[in-house]
């Protein structure tokens, strides 16, 4: 049977064919098939040699690159455990169903975990209640996109720490026939978030400080501004009304410039707190300066609650305060402005609640007033005093008078009071009533203080070197003057200077001021009679002393107020007061002076009930000094 030809026999065998057949052998280790062909003449052998080296140089090509993708397989490898192991981030390896397949150091240190008990966890586990939604969210993000997802989610550590943090998804490369895998790294958000808050607190801090008052924390002039704007756009709205009270603190500067200011600040504390218990939610307190204050009203019967609260606060303040162991007094002065009578903006009214506050202060203070309309003048007036007033002792504008003091019995002169006059150069002499309290609001009533003194001293000495001899001269002290450090050494060089002795100086202090000392006050005062100097208690009977407290003060005298002197002969009342002062004054071994007698009546009154001494225009309106001298010379 004849063999049929086999058709690759007869095709042509060209050199790229024996080069793929010897390829494939080669690959086969098939080495027979060479021999074979080179048994049977079908390759050349130069042709095959130089074909095997080709051949060879294209393996030692393709084995070069196999080293250096294995190289580069090795650098990825190694980079990758660099990055998952030694960078300073939690890192974790995850399947599609959040199982942890590897985690790094910082993610056992994060969570609390060693690795090995990380291992084969849900990354769900490590999240805190109410955040496993949003990771299941991340994950199909990072699926589907094939590309990063974050979330800012909330993580549990092992201990139950709970901490905010961020967490990256991005999926990895593996075989299509491999499960889904992703590598997390999760950024501890602990110390962000305590920084956001550090400066979430200091940005509410600073718009605190803004609109409050540092020392009580009570809304400040911005605040109070504001709010008296939308209050009077309610009130207009409502065809309301709305009362500003404006208050300021008597005496406040005196225990400030006394005792210092951290005392100062405590009071301020306790007065803003007082104030602002008498007061309700929807009312505002704010402090618009040293001691100054604001209370916003809105009523419909704003008139009426005004008046009510502006007594509440003026009670409430006369109390004593207690203050790092002292006890302090002090009132208040309140004006009150209406809406829209007074003023339809808020500088209008908090102008006239001011010029309001100012008018109680100069009736006597510890007192409310409405605004009028003429007060501005009034105001207007007082500046003009007040400018004319700062010059005036340099100006030599000052000048004393003197008014005798008489022994009831005999009618002999006991002594004189120094009283103080302003010689004002247009309107003549001014009362000590009119610029006495201006002196004290501009804070130079210590300077005229110790004028008044030195000058008193100063006439003392001319009338002995002319030959009147005045057993006493009294002179008025005020509570700035004795609370001020070194004041009991100035009297003494005072007296020294002009050849006076202590017994011949009484000093004068009102009820209402003695009442209200600070222990240092009180100091000055017992150092006074120490060194031989008389303590009068003027305007006695107006002040409600404590009478136990009254045994304990440094003084010799009490000067019964001419109040209850010019009506003895019209209300029986003042006569029982009278004699109760004289009586309390004779079981306390103190002196008796009755002031404004201006009848024969009076002083038979008084000289009856056992009243020693007297004063008043019986006896002698205060003169100057020449014509006291003449009088009594």
């Amino acid at each position: 049977m004849t063999r049929s030809p086999d058709p690759q026999a007869s095709a042509p065998v060209t050199d790229d064919d024996i080069r793929a057949q010897a390829r494939q052998a080669l690959e086969r280790g098939d080495f027979a098939w060479i021999e074979h062909r080179l048994a049977e003449g079908e390759v050349d052998l130069v042709s095959l040699t130089e074909n095997l080296r080709i051949y060879q140089a294209e393996l030692e090509v393709q084995n070069a690159e196999l080293r250096e993708a294995q190289a580069r397989a090795e650098r990825m490898a190694q980079r990758y455990s660099t990055l998952f192991s030694a960078m300073p981030l939690a890192q974790l390896v995850i399947d599609g169903a959040g199982l942890i397949l590897d985690a790094n150091e910082q993610a056992n240190a994060l969570f609390g975990l060693r690795q090995r008990h990380l291992r084969h966890h849900f990354l769900q586990r490590l999240l805190a209640k109410g955040e496993h939604d949003r990771l299941v969210d991340t994950l199909a993000q990072a699926r589907i996109t094939a590309a990063n997802a974050s979330a800012e989610l909330r993580f549990i550590a092992i201990d139950g720490r709970i901490f905010g943090g961020e967490l990256h998804l991005a999926p990895l490369a593996v075989p299509e026939d491999e499960p889904a895998q992703f590598i997390c790294a999760v950024v501890d958000l602990t110390e962000h978030l305590r920084q956001e808050e550090i400066l979430r607190r200091s940005e509410e801090k600073l718009d605190f400080l803004a609109h409050h008052d540092p020392l009580t924390d009570l809304p400040n002039r911005v605040l109070l501004a504001d709010r008296l704007r939308q209050g009077i756009r309610r009130a207009r709205r409502r065809s309301g009304g709305m009362a500003l009270l404006f208050i300021d603190l008597d005496r406040f500067k005196v225990v400030n410039d006394s005792l210092g200011h951290a005392v100062g600040d405590e009071l301020l504390r306790a007065a803003a707190s007082r104030m602002a218990g008498q007061l309700r939610a929807t009312d505002t307190l704010a402090r618009v300066g040293g001691d100054e204050f604001v209370v916003l009203l809105e009523d419909a019967d704003c008139a009426r609650r005004a008046q009510t609260v502006a007594g509440k606060l003026l009670e409430v303040l006369e109390k004593p305060f207690f203050i790092k162991h002292q006890e302090l007094f002090i009132t208040a002065s309140i004006g009150i402005s209406l809406y829209p009578g007074d003023g339809e903006d808020a500088d209008a009214l908090l102008r006239h609640a001011d010029l309001a506050m100012y008018r109680a202060k100069s009736l006597g203070r510890n007192g409310a007033e409405f605004y009028h309309a003429e007060m501005t003048a009034d105001v207007d007036a007082h500046l003009e005093l007040g400018n004319a007033l700062r010059g005036a002792l340099t100006r030599d504008e000052f000048v004393l008078h003197y008014q005798p003091q008489v022994e009831l019995q005999t009618g002999r002169l006991r002594g004189a009071e120094a009283l103080v006059r302003w010689r004002h150069p247009r309107q003549g002499l001014v009362e000590p009533a009119r610029f006495i309290p201006i002196a004290e609001e501009l804070g130079i009533i210590v300077e005229i203080g110790g004028w008044v003194l030195e000058a008193a001293c100063a006439q003392l000495a001319r009338w002995r070197a002319l030959g009147l001899s005045i057993p006493r001269m009294a002179v008025n002290l005020v509570a700035q003057q004795i609370e001020r450090e070194g004041f009991v050494d100035r009297v003494e060089e005072i007296l020294a200077r002009h050849d006076i002795e202590p017994g011949q100086i009484e000093f004068e202090v009102t009820e209402s001021m003695i009442m209200h000392q600070a222990e240092r006050g009180i100091a000055s005062l017992s150092a006074l009679r120490t060194m031989g100097s008389g303590v009068s208690v003027d305007d006695f009977g107006t002040g409600y002393s404590s009478l136990g407290y009254l045994h304990r003060l440094p003084i010799n005298q009490l000067k019964i107020d001419r109040s209850f002197v010019s009506e003895l002969d019209a209300q029986p009342d003042d006569a029982i007061i009278v004699r109760a002062i004289i009586a309390l004054g004779r079981s306390l071994g103190l002196e008796v002076v009755a002031e404004g007698i201006e009848t024969e009546a009076q002083a038979r009154f008084l000289k009856n009930e056992g009243c020693r001494v007297g004063q008043g225009y019986l006896f002698g309106r205060p003169l100057p000094a020449e014509d006291f001298l003449t009088r009594y010379g």
